[in-house]
């Protein structure tokens, strides 16, 4: 999946011989960081999240035969690390809220790159904040206050900039 998240997206189809041009790991930030907010989304929403092997550490791979590379168990780059850490917050955070896997969605706000929403299950409601695009982007009516979850510090409403390829988790205070 990581090759889908470059810079261009990897197209091994229009090499003429898909057996023999395998897409490489990346070596800069940002096909990672798209897949952390992705999997942002995956595990905040409604339901089981399914994480296929690899993909938690942006292992590389494209269409047959290439679809099913051995899972490495060391020698990780520093982009990998960050992309397996974040996950590991999100598992952490998704046990500790329900209302993320059994909770309803309602949208907050929503732009070309950015997508707020909220995630209630009667006792608990969080705010979701995506930014997808390679520019900071900005949402509007989020909470006056409140915590964010995968970066640790406070928010004040009810306008939030998010820096490019990064997401938030809010607990209103």
């Amino acid at each position: 999946m990581i090759h889908v998240a470059a810079d261009p997206p990897w197209d091994q189809w229009s090499k003429g011989d898909p057996w023999n041009y395998a897409p490489p790991l990346p070596d800069y930030a940002a096909p990672f960081e798209r897949l952390a907010v992705a999997f942002t989304f995956l595990m905040t929403t409604k339901g089981i999240p399914l994480i296929y092997y690899g993909d938690e550490i942006g292992l590389p791979g494209a269409g047959d035969p290439d679809n099913r590379r051995f899972m490495p168990w060391e020698g990780y780059s520093q982009h990998q690390l960050k992309l397996r850490g974040h996950i590991e917050k999100l598992g952490a955070i998704r046990r500790g809220h329900a209302a993320l896997w059994r909770g309803s969605r309602t949208t907050v706000s929503v732009s070309g790159d950015t997508y707020a929403y909220a995630m209630s299950d009667g006792e608990e409601t969080l705010y979701v904040v995506l930014n997808r695009g390679d520019q900071a982007g900005a949402v509007d009516h989020m909470p006056a206050k409140g915590h964010d979850l995968l970066g640790g510090g406070n928010i004040a409403g009810p306008k939030l900039n998010l820096p490019p390829r990064s997401a938030m988790i809010v607990v209103p205070d």
